[in-house]
């Protein structure tokens, strides 16, 4: 366990300045669980890096890089160091998509999660200590092994981009399997809402 407070401050700050129209609550409903973090599909050349997991959540599998928010810092701070800790690059552009509340019996699964999308500058990544890092194109991610929370939430994160991040909740199995999808829009936009019980 962990406690809340401690990440609180920085965490209203920040999605304060989002204005979407929600209160953090809307998404984190259980801060004693759902730990704060973030992950960044890092874009260069029409290819983004991915991280092939060495341990759970998702191990074996390739997700975005990323990692927990320190108590004290915001959001987009913790992509930015994760980023820089865990591939070496240095991101240039950052742009949130969506925020996620997820839940599970298992305490892996349970997160605020703020997934971005970003640009690297340039240089070649390092070996990452979180697992084998890789390029690929949106063509490839088809047929490579991610989650799939994460297949079915690409076309939010690579899409097109309108400026307003789509807010989700997402509840797991038992073993880690993905039982319910629900995307919204924030509050202040309207837009279509796409729900999946699985």
């Amino acid at each position: 366990m962990h406690d809340p407070q401690a990440w609180r401050p920085a965490l209203e700050r920040y999605w304060q300045g989002l204005d979407l129209g929600v209160p953090l609550e809307h998404l984190w409903q259980d801060p004693a669980r759902q730990r704060p973090s973030a992950l960044c599909y890092v874009e260069r050349d029409g290819r983004y890096l991915m991280l092939r997991r060495r341990k759970e959540p998702f191990r074996g599998l390739w997700t975005a890089p990323g990692g927990k928010v320190e108590p004290g810092e915001a959001p987009d701070e913790a992509i930015r160091r994760e980023i820089r800790e865990e591939t070496g690059l240095t991101l240039q552009r950052l742009e949130l998509r969506l925020v996620t509340a997820e839940t599970g019996p298992h305490p892996a699964y349970n997160w605020l999660l703020f997934l971005f999308r970003g640009t690297a500058a340039p240089g070649p990544p390092r070996a990452g200590v979180e697992g084998e890092l890789r390029w690929f194109t949106p063509a490839e991610l088809e047929g490579t092994a991610i989650p799939e929370v994460d297949r079915r939430l690409l076309p939010w994160l690579l899409g097109p981009a309108d400026g307003v991040p789509r807010l989700g909740t997402i509840e797991y199995g038992a073993q880690g399997e993905l039982k319910r999808l629900h995307l919204e829009p924030p509050g202040r936009k309207a837009g279509p809402a796409a729900e999946e019980n699985l």
